[in-house]
């Protein structure tokens, strides 16, 4: 009895969730332009490379290589493109994948120690073909603001 259900129940969901539109098909932040530098950095007690207020900027240079720096070299940056998932729309035989930029933020003290550290997150939109851009901490936005 339960088995003979099962099936129109099947279909049924089925045509429902292609009449939603869009199916999203996680691809969970696989890296597609950089490395992922955030897994070598890490609180005091983490087993990470990288960790704050144990690691000097040299050693992150030297383990990372050349960052976008503020003028300052207190604020180093890493960045790299995630694709997060892809959107296929059936009905319309067309498929889109759903990329996001991410910017690791290092900060530092005077003397160079690690002090802390942030991701910064930024989808982008679904018209922009142009993807070499980054998103960016307010020390380095004013700082390219003054160039201009």
């Amino acid at each position: 009895m339960i088995k003979r259900r099962i099936a129109p129940f099947l279909l049924l969901l089925a045509g429902m969730w292609l009449l939603i539109g869009c199916i999203y098909i996680p691809t969970f932040n696989r890296v597609i332009k950089g490395e992922d530098p955030q897994k070598k950095v890490g609180y005091g007690q983490s087993k990470r490379p990288l960790r704050v207020l144990h690691s000097h900027r040299d050693q992150v240079v030297q383990l990372l290589g050349e960052p976008l720096a503020s003028a300052d070299q207190r604020v180093l940056t890493y960045a790299w493109q995630v694709e997060k998932g892809v959107k296929i729309w059936p009905f319309c035989f067309t498929a889109e994948s759903v990329k996001s930029a991410r910017t690791l933020v290092l900060r530092f003290d005077e003397d160079g120690t690690l002090r802390s550290f942030e991701v910064l997150h930024a989808d982008f939109p679904s018209q922009l073909h142009n993807t070499n851009w980054t998103p960016l901490p307010p020390e380095l936005m004013e700082q390219f603001k003054k160039r201009r």
